[in-house]
């Protein structure tokens, strides 16, 4: 007989890394915690006003309560698929929202702010494996990767979607209007609808309006960009010419759009001093990062971006009013960040309409329509390249990732990817960077990735920092970001030398990524490749020798 100990040990075996190590223990959890018994099924728990509560009730109570003892996880997607295959409570959407939603009858209590979240998080979570039918990043499952669905699990998954549709198109709204105000619990909230079946939203056009009403109110109130980059991505997965109600879902958008632009942000601008920079208005940054993140998502090249954003915050420009250069590194940091990340986002939407344009001719197109985009595209990378020595980190860490991003996609692989019919048209588009500038981004990246003290290496004390550990993220994105260009061969296999030189000294910290560098460049040119490892290895061995026996 296991004790209550060993009882516990396994329950903490639902967040295993390991799929099948987390559901074999979510079935003794499930079978020991989470069983309905016969006296349970008799008791009949009414709501404030009536309404007849689901048996599952006090097992969802229950399973709040075991996942804020358990405090090994802050999200529930590894619970929730730990249980989900053994228990069907987990799909029971009404028994959840109606805790949330109904007031507690007699001899209930209510949830808590606390309880109220996690419930959430888990209703969330469900949805999404319910829906998808996909487990969780980071948990390993033994003979499944890449392994196509089947007829009759698409089938399911159809039937699953619907049930979520048919439920949640009455109840989301509810649940958006009286959590509003809690950014947190709103993101998890609005997770669901992006796994809505359109058609099921035909006879309820009224539900939708009210939906994308509730949306527009979350994107004026909240600035978390993790809730706009939903409110974002819920207008571009609602809106199908497919069906009657698009028209709904396009004018809600733009009338969003339209206030975040006109109403908002040129207001804003205009009344902003120049000649003082610590006079910002407090929500500008907060409507640029609002701009920012529907451009991800939504085509905003009707509201002049080059013009109202990057000509306005980015390029350098002569001031008639004060008679001074307005320097880049004037513009406040905050603002600069967001205007980066608005103007590389309109270039991808210019790019994807000049694809569409093409499709449209045969793959024919002007080069009159080319040249504007590539006199704009040089400025910006001008621009990005400045930033790179900028003093506040963030700001040059942005330009970076923008930076490789531009050189990629509109680099020689551009003409590669539309075919060869198209490819001449397109050519007048490839920017292929000079020398000057990969030396440049090779710099940046000798000084974020190779600079920091080796003396006190991150042992497993220190790694154990969330600082520390962000960190180590961040060097990484910047050493693969520069690896990307050369694998796609935006610069010369040659930039290769410094990542293959300090192979062996930061082998804990980039190893992996040097080694799929390494394997990428023997497939493209393995001469080349040997060189500079030779070359490289070379000049570690001295470096090394050097500094163990100094002359």
């Amino acid at each position: 007989m296991l004790n209550d100990r060993d009882c516990e040990r396994i329950y903490k075996l639902v967040y295993s890394q390991h799929r099948s190590i987390a559901v074999s223990a979510g079935s003794f959890v499930n079978d020991r915690l989470f069983r309905m018994k016969s006296s349970d099924c008799e008791k009949i728990q009414l709501t404030a006003r009536g309404k007849k509560r689901s048996p599952n009730t006090p097992l969802f109570r229950d399973l709040i309560q075991f996942f804020i003892e358990s405090e090994l996880h802050e999200h529930a997607t590894y619970l929730v698929d730990s249980l989900i295959a053994t228990n069907d409570m987990l799909k029971d959407w009404e028994c959840m929202t109606d805790l949330l939603l109904e007031e507690p009858g007699p001899g209930e209590e209510s949830l808590d702010n606390r309880q109220e979240s996690v419930l959430i998080d888990i209703m969330s979570s469900a949805v999404q494996q319910t829906a998808t039918g996909e487990h969780p990043v980071g948990r390993s499952v033994k003979g499944a990767k890449n392994k196509p669905k089947t007829v009759a699990d698409k089938k399911q998954l159809e039937i699953e979607q619907n049930k979520i549709t048919d439920h949640f198109i009455h109840t989301l709204p509810r649940l958006l209007l009286k959590y509003k105000a809690d950014d947190l619990k709103l993101v998890d909230l609005l997770e669901i609808p992006l796994h809505f079946r359109l058609k099921n939203y035909t006879q309820f056009v009224y539900e939708l309006e009210e939906l994308l009403k509730l949306i527009n109110e979350a994107v004026d109130i909240h600035v978390n960009g993790e809730l706009l980059l939903k409110c974002a991505q819920i207008y571009e997965h609602l809106y199908d010419e497919h069906f009657a109600f698009h028209r709904s879902v396009w004018s809600a958008k733009i009338f969003l759009l339209d206030s975040l632009f006109h109403r908002k942000y040129l207001p804003l601008v205009n009344s902003y001093d120049t000649s003082n920079s610590s006079l910002i208005p407090s929500n500008l940054t907060a409507i640029l990062k609002k701009l920012a993140v529907f451009a991800s998502c939504h085509d905003m090249s009707s509201y002049d971006l080059w013009t109202n954003v990057f000509q306005r915050w980015i390029m350098p420009q002569e001031n008639d009013h004060h008679h001074h250069k307005h320097d880049i590194y004037s513009t406040p940091c905050e603002i600069l960040i967001q205007s980066i990340s608005v103007t590389f986002y309109n270039f991808l939407w210019d790019l994807h309409n000049i694809s569409k344009s093409m499709s449209r001719t045969s793959g024919r197109i002007f080069r009159s329509r080319l040249l504007p985009t590539k006199t704009r595209l040089t400025q910006f990378i001008k621009c990005l390249s400045q930033l790179l020595t900028h003093e506040r980190e963030d700001v040059n860490i942005e330009a970076y990732s923008c930076l490789c991003d531009l050189l990629i996609i509109f680099g020689k692989g551009l003409t590669d990817t539309v075919g060869d019919s198209n490819s001449e048209s397109l050519a007048d588009l490839v920017y292929k960077p000079s020398i000057e500038l990969a030396t440049r981004i090779e710099s940046f990246v000798i000084n974020k990735v190779y600079t920091y003290p080796q003396d006190d290496p991150m042992d497993e004390i220190s790694i154990a920092d969330a600082e520390q550990i962000q960190q180590l993220y961040t060097r990484r994105h910047i050493l693969a970001g520069f690896c990307k260009l050369i694998v796609c061969s935006v610069i010369p296999m040659r930039f290769a030398y410094h990542p293959f030189k300090y192979y062996t000294q930061f082998s804990n910290d980039y190893g992996d990524i040097v080694k799929t560098l390494l394997n990428r460049m023997r497939k493209m040119n393995r001469e080349i490749c040997t060189k500079i490892m030779e070359r490289a290895n070379i000049k570690d061995f001295r470096t090394t020798n050097c500094r163990k026996d100094p002359i």
